[in-house]
């Protein structure tokens, strides 16, 4: 084999030497030149650029969003703020745009001459564009000047995108959207060049939720004939937000941003059935769906609304941890009148707004003109044209996200407010006694009974979730007046089916077994960090450096062997001679052969103390790579550090503590489970005073950061009564 030959593994280890490289620079900051980096590496050079934009896909998919975070500047032009303030995905096609630090660009000639433009300073940037104030000097006027972020090195898709946002503004001439002065390529850099609006965004003028009704009544008529406008040349945004809206000092708007815009006639290769493209808080449902069939100028209308709902409450319709979570809220929830927040607001411009947002799009209005019209009427003191919506569509509504009737029509239970649970309860009832009063008679009285004792599915004995289910029977019994039953069991993944076939009322899962089950869970417990275990004299500094070692990995059925299958998995090819018995830690010292083990556990696990303590074995870390790469891989794993003080009977753990990830413990039950018994069981943990029976368990503040589609809808209700109820 010659110099420049490899073996496939030889390969492979580089491969991963060069992303581990890539990782590292980029999470310390460091501005990489992408198209060097590859020449240094240039015979990998084609699975590593498609590495980047799959790191690019994930980083847009599972990162956590905020509506919009605060713009740096107070001068605004067309469209720095891109997804600089609020984040816009396209899921199932192109990666979506986020800023990645290491990879944006960084041109030379910043704050210098770059043609006939002289640029002044950068005013915003997002995920695909950066913009700059120029001076344009033929005509000596000030202008905003857009590139592409990634320079030189942009992608066809890029490309493709940046002059098709070019190509649909150009078309557009119309007071209140900001068109193109030109477009152009110079060394090989895309840009062109815009008026520079002096201003703020929308998102910002409307922040603390006070703009007064009829100023935001006339701006939004002058934002829906700007939509009509561009409807009426082929053109739908898809995009709208408050941030691509711009406000003079005098409140005149301008609608910037056309980048994910679609033009009617013919849009190939831009947009894919199934593809999610926009910004997750302003989509209407048949975008947040993927259903690119269905989007057409409703879509605009939709948006619309979301628009003025937040110009009158400083918020958006919807926004979650997530924007998975985001999307789930928009395809499966009516928004909270926005009354609600701003009292003032009820009466004919909630109606309009509400309107608009209405989930099936026949039901909106008709165009971005009747939308004007209406509000025409409004500041006209005329009666408007809409109507709120009547008492049979509220109910049906309501009726819809009820468990019961979610599961016949095959709908996912979305989450709703504290108050629409309470009203779909009453409707319920009422309806499930009028029409089908014999299926109430004997479902009813089971769907609200508390078993006495609860069962709950714990783990195997002398385990930590079979000594946590202990702790909890006792406190229940003698504090809550109520029985409780431990079963034991292999673990999550038995406990799993012990749940979906009614063997058991509540179980402990790990995370990793958990999403997604089809069951719901309750309340987070505690956290759970990954520990790998080894003999002292077992070689090697970190997880990646273990040499020809045999590690237990946990029982069948258990969480902790799911969680180290997915890490043996992921480490499988730098560890070739990894072997991987399924067996639990607790038993490394009666195998002697078995040098270690990988287990999931809490902090105080007293086997584990019991383990270390013994001076026979000790912790090996994760490096920060393995880390990054395990979370970004797998999304139920979290970064994590074990503190040092944690395991005192260790003196080689580093001040630092020990790199790892950790996912976390769950208490869950059915999605049909009794709402008055999970009321019970939280009521135990979190409002009956007592000395904690378990003190790692999470608080209250900490559980309810949980609160999403995928919790119980009694215990959805229990955290948001008690965050919303002052004290």
């Amino acid at each position: 084999m010659n110099e420049t030959e490899h073996s496939p593994d030889d390969e492979e280890q580089r491969l991963d030497a060069a992303w581990a490289e890539y990782l590292r620079r980029r999470d310390e900051g460091e501005r990489l030149d992408r198209e060097q980096w590859l020449r240094e590496h240039e015979d990998l050079a084609d699975t590593l650029r498609e590495l980047l934009r799959t790191a690019e896909m994930v980083d847009g998919m599972a990162g956590p969003i905020a509506d919009e975070p605060p713009s740096d500047t107070a001068r605004v032009v067309s469209e720095e703020q891109v997804s600089g303030l609020e984040e816009t995905i396209c899921l199932g096609g192109e990666p979506s745009t986020r800023d990645n630090r290491a990879d944006t660009f960084q041109p030379e000639f910043a704050q210098r001459q770059f043609g006939q433009y002289e640029l002044l300073e950068e005013v915003g940037r997002g995920g695909m564009g950066v913009v700059y104030k120029a001076r344009q000097r033929p005509m000596d006027r000030i202008v905003a000047v857009k590139m592409i972020l990634s320079g030189r090195l942009a992608s066809e898709a890029d490309v493709r995108r940046f002059h098709h946002e070019v190509q649909v503004a150009g078309r557009l001439r119309h007071p209140h959207i900001v068109g193109i002065h030109e477009a152009d390529q110079l060394e090989g850099q895309h840009y062109y060049s815009m008026p520079y609006i002096e201003g703020i965004t929308l998102r910002e003028r409307a922040a603390d939720g006070q703009m007064p009704l009829t100023t935001v009544a006339q701006l939004m008529k002058s934002v829906a004939e700007a939509v009509q406008f561009a409807h009426e040349h082929g053109i739908l945004h898809r995009d709208l937000k408050p941030s691509n809206v711009l406000l003079t000092s005098e409140d005149v708007p301008h609608i910037t941003d056309f980048g994910l815009a679609k033009r009617v006639e013919d849009e190939p290769g831009l947009t894919r059935t199934g593809e999610i493209v926009g910004t997750p808080s302003y989509m209407s449902p048949e975008q947040a769906a993927g259903c690119t069939e269905e989007v057409g100028s409703a879509t605009d209308v939709y948006a619309l609304g979301a628009v003025m709902y937040y110009a009158l409450t400083g918020r958006p319709p919807f926004l979650s941890e997530t924007a998975v979570d985001t999307l789930l809220q928009v395809v499966h929830q009516e928004p909270v009148p926005p009354s609600q927040w701003r009292p003032e607001v009820q009466g004919d411009l909630e109606t309009i707004c509400l309107k608009c947002m209405r989930s099936e799009p026949r039901e909106r209005y008709a165009s971005a003109a009747a939308v004007a019209d209406d509000l025409t009427r409004f500041l006209e003191d005329r009666p408007i044209e809409a109507r709120p919506a009547g008492f049979a569509e509220r109910t049906w509504n309501w009726l819809r996200d009820v468990p019961l009737v979610a599961a016949l029509l095959g709908r996912p239970v979305a989450v709703a407010t504290p108050h629409h649970h309470r009203a779909q309860r009453i409707t319920l009832v009422a309806v499930v006694i009028v029409a089908v009063a014999l299926v109430a008679w004997q479902w009813w009285p089971r769907a609200d009974h508390v078993p006495d004792p609860i069962r709950l599915a714990t783990g195997i004995e002398d385990g930590m979730y079979h000594d946590v289910g202990h702790r909890m029977r006792t406190h229940f019994e003698e504090t809550m007046g109520h029985g409780m039953s431990v079963v034991a069991s292999p673990g999550s993944a038995a406990n799993l089916r012990l749940l979906g076939q009614g063997e058991v009322d509540v179980a402990i899962l790990q995370g990793t077994t958990m999403f997604p089950s089809g069951q719901m869970w309750i309340s987070p417990l505690y956290q759970e960090a990954v520990h790998v275990v080894v003999r002292r004299n077992t070689p090697g500094s970190s997880f990646a450096d273990l040499g020809k070692v045999s590690l237990a990995i946990g029982e069948p059925d258990s969480g902790m062997r799911t969680s180290a299958e997915l890490i043996v998995q992921h480490f499988r090819k730098r560890l070739p001679d990894l072997r991987t018995p399924g067996v639990s830690f607790l038993k490394l010292k009666v195998y002697p052969d078995l040098d270690g083990a990988i287990v999931t556990t809490g902090l105080h696990n007293s086997a584990l103390h019991g383990l270390l303590a013994s001076g026979e074995y000790r912790l090996v870390p994760f490096s920060r790579e393995e880390v990054e790469i395990l979370h970004r891989q797998h999304l139920a794993f979290k970064v994590f550090t074990i503190p040092a003080d944690v395991y005192p009977e260790c003196d080689d753990i580093p001040d630092t503590g020990i790199s790892t990830v950790s996912t976390a413990a769950f208490l869950a039950t059915r999605p049909n489970a009794s709402p008055k018994m999970v009321r019970l069981l939280l009521e135990g943990f979190f409002e009956t005073p007592h000395e904690p029976f378990a003190p790692e368990f999470v608080s209250f503040v900490e559980a309810s950061h949980w609160v999403g589609p995928g919790m119980h809808p009694a215990a959805r209700e229990f955290f948001q009564r008690k965050i919303t109820t002052p004290e």
